[in-house]
């Protein structure tokens, strides 16, 4: 590789800093891999209900069971990716979970039954596992600590962006079949997922760096300073906890009561955004509005999305996390409700200044917020049972939507009992206490306090 390369080498890195840190390519590849992932596989296949359903006459129910196999994508095996990231990096993971995430595509171009469409949807969920958040996440959340906050919105906003793809989806279904559109979403996953995963790198220090481009020098002056004092309240803001101590492990974070309330906060607002990318079209066809406004209102969510995430992820840089992801708790749950509560078309714009803020806000805080409260020990590994604790969330709300459409014919009620939920996640957030690992608790046992 060249000079010029931005690429980290051990030998190197601590005599030359480059101009810009490392992780921020990283970051910027994890951007680039989730808008593919997210315009793709989660909004983009809003766009896709409807076809295949009607093509096969299969039930709304049927249907959702096999889109929501989107929300085991870094859920099942999850906890099995995280290990593989912590112990050997992302970058071979990333690689094989690409290809298999690309003959899942192939496949489900070819499908002529519902046992084929949830096996093709199961192939496509495992490489996701493999490929996609989990390890992104990981590796994003190694290489920062006190830009911890602005690294993820910059990661995630990818993410958020994804939606503008929904509208180019619809005009290509509607003028070479769903099939066509399927196969070519496979050639780019392959392209995309690789090319993305070769910038991959495990952990700063691999390469004479600390999170953040800090230089082990640079450690060293700021700890003959003396650390700062911190106030309880201050725990809870930026990333400085986890540049000092490297964290729990799997079993101590595991104990404390603090990573259940996080995991029932996420999988309960993790319904409701699940259930928004899986009936986004169908529910608004379903309202009388018509195909290709409904495409728009998915390319706004994304904009509208993107707006929130930068917007509140980096303000959680500087402010108390908890409040930031209740208020992102908030506005799904708002925006749910208003969803549910859609008549005409003019109301769709409420719909969209509550829910998709939340949206973009919520996943960048939420996973900043991990690596705060339990260190970049096993950063990896806890991201990945997150995950798939949530992942058990984010399956039910759609099939139940599903469910409750094919019963009432109405898909209102559905959105108003996942805006309930949403809601229900608050109180949890904002009572979260910050753990004490072991090596802040004087003469006490190894363990933690779980509060």
């Amino acid at each position: 590789m060249s000079n010029a390369s931005p690429e980290p080498t051990p030998t190197s890195a601590a005599a030359r800093r480059p101009k810009l840190f490392f992780g921020w390519w990283i970051t910027i590849a994890a951007a680039i891999q989730a808008f593919w992932t997210s315009g793709t596989f989660f909004y983009g296949f809003s766009a896709f209900f409807n076809p295949i359903a009607n093509e096969f006459g299969w039930s709304r129910a049927a249907t959702a069971t096999a889109l929501s196999l989107q929300r085991t994508e870094s859920g099942v095996f999850g906890p099995f990716v995280g290990f593989l990231v912590d112990r050997y990096g992302a970058k071979g993971v990333m690689i094989v979970g690409t290809v298999i995430t690309a003959l899942g595509f192939f496949w489900l171009a070819r499908i002529e039954s519902l046992t084929t469409f949830y096996l093709a949807f199961g192939a496509i969920a495992l490489g996701m596992s493999f490929a996609s958040m989990v390890a992104s996440t990981a590796v994003v959340g190694n290489w920062f600590s006190r830009y911890r906050g602005r690294a993820m919105t910059i990661a995630f906003s990818g993410g958020g962006l994804g939606g503008i793809m929904a509208p180019p989806l619809v005009w290509a279904i509607a003028t070479f079949g769903w099939r066509s559109v399927i196969d070519w979403i496979g050639f780019g996953t392959l392209l995309v997922g690789i090319l993305t995963s070769l910038i991959m790198r495990r952990r700063p220090e691999e390469y004479g760096y600390l999170p953040d481009g800090a230089s082990p020098s640079d450690q060293s002056a700021e700890a003959a300073s003396g650390p700062p004092a911190q106030s309880d309240k201050a725990s809870h803001k930026g990333g400085q906890q986890a540049a000092e101590d490297p964290g729990l492990t799997v079993k101590q974070i595991m104990k404390t009561r603090a990573f259940w309330q996080i995991v029932l906060g996420m999988g309960l607002s993790g319904m409701v955004m699940s259930t928004v990318v899986v009936f986004a079209i169908p529910g608004l066809e379903s309202f009388g509005v018509s195909t290709a406004t409904a495409g728009l209102t998915v390319l706004f969510i994304s904009l509208f999305n993107l707006a929130g995430r930068f917007t509140l992820g980096f303000m959680a840089d500087y402010v108390d996390k908890r409040k930031l992801l209740a208020f992102t708790y908030l506005l799904l749950g708002l925006g749910a409700l208003a969803f549910g509560a859609i008549f005409q078309t003019w109301q769709i714009a409420l719909f969209l200044l509550l829910y998709a803020p939340g949206h973009g806000g919520t996943v960048p805080i939420r996973f900043s917020m991990v690596a705060d409260y339990f260190g970049r020990k096993a950063y990896a590994s806890i991201v990945g049972i997150t995950m798939t604790l949530t992942a058990i969330f984010g399956i039910v709300g759609p099939v139940a939507t599903g469910a409750l459409y094919d019963a009432t014919g109405s898909y209102r009620w559905a959105f108003i009992v996942m805006g309930l939920l949403s809601l229900a996640a608050i109180p949890l957030t904002l009572a979260l206490k910050q753990p004490q690992s072991p090596a802040t608790k004087m003469g006490e046992p190894a363990g933690i306090i779980a509060h």
